[in-house]
């Protein structure tokens, strides 16, 4: 390392005591004290030698040095024991956290039903061959709803209709169940009891004739089936009438009856179709 001070440089070892040479120049000579482990404690000024003189340097012996070129003095940056205090290196890592389990997401039960529900809807959504199909009908929200799941692929009329006809049927058994059990319950009005035994009657016609409809349909006899489902609506019709001559007495299937009527409707429409103008299908 070298050391400038007051027109001298003198070139010293790091962690030692040595000293190289040094020489005074023209300016003023200067004594260097080198303290423990060969760093600089203070320079002090001895005057004038006019360059004739060697300068002294004390470090416990009087030692000649050579001039060197002079050069900033390089202070150390740490104290002397500073690498025997380190920390081990252990201590400068932080720690690895402690794993923590995943949080499972939770699941939002209505979305979930929203989103089959969803997936419900588009599956029977109806396709554009069963709206056409049913354009004209007497319900034809109905009549797409109730064809709809049955059909995922190629759409065939007959089969089409043959759907919307066992559809008739199943509403016609259910109006039958619920007037016989009206007709056997000891708290059916008596009034009532001979409105009920008409509705009855014309009930057990309806689902005669949805019966044949359905073999004549199956021998592709669309137009005799068409003429025997007429029935439907005149038998219909008819229970109707019996209440509507009867006041007083309320109607317990009032909304089923409407939906055998709309049912029936859309199946005489769908075969006055297919009779009529065979080309649209």
């Amino acid at each position: 390392m070298v050391v400038t001070g007051g027109g001298v440089s003198v070139e010293v070892g790091v962690f030692d005591n040595e000293v190289d040479d040094v020489e005074g120049g023209d300016a003023e000579g200067g004594e260097v004290e080198l303290g423990e482990r060969g760093f600089i404690d203070e320079v002090e000024d001895v005057g004038d030698n006019n360059g004739d003189e060697e300068d002294e340097v004390e470090d416990g012996t009087d030692n000649g040095f050579q001039q060197k070129p002079s050069h900033p003095i390089r202070v150390p940056l740490f104290p002397p024991h500073f690498h025997q205090r380190r920390l081990p290196f252990h201590t400068l890592i932080a720690p690895t956290p402690t794993p923590q389990p995943a949080k499972e997401p939770e699941t939002n039960i209505l979305n979930l039903g929203e989103a089959l529900k969803g997936a419900s809807e588009s599956i029977l959504k109806p396709g554009p061959h069963i709206m056409e199909f049913c354009h004209g009908t007497e319900n034809p929200t109905l009549c797409a709803d109730t064809i709809a799941p049955f059909f995922h692929g190629s759409f065939d009329p007959v089969k089409a209709l043959e759907t919307e006809i066992k559809a008739t049927l199943n509403q016609t058994m259910k109006v039958a169940s619920i007037i016989a059990d009206a007709l056997a319950s000891p708290d059916t009005d008596k009034n009532a009891l001979d409105v009920l035994d008409v509705c009855r009657s014309q009930y057990e016609s309806i689902v005669d004739t949805v019966k044949e409809s359905l073999e004549l349909l199956a021998q592709q006899n669309v137009v005799d089936a068409y003429y025997k489902f007429n029935s439907v609506i005149s038998d219909q019709s008819a229970c109707e009438d019996a209440f509507v001559e009867s006041p007083g007495v309320q109607n317990p299937f009032a909304g089923d009856s409407l939906t055998v009527f709309q049912l029936g409707g859309n199946c005489l429409a769908i075969m006055d179709s297919l009779v009529n103008s065979p080309h649209l299908f």
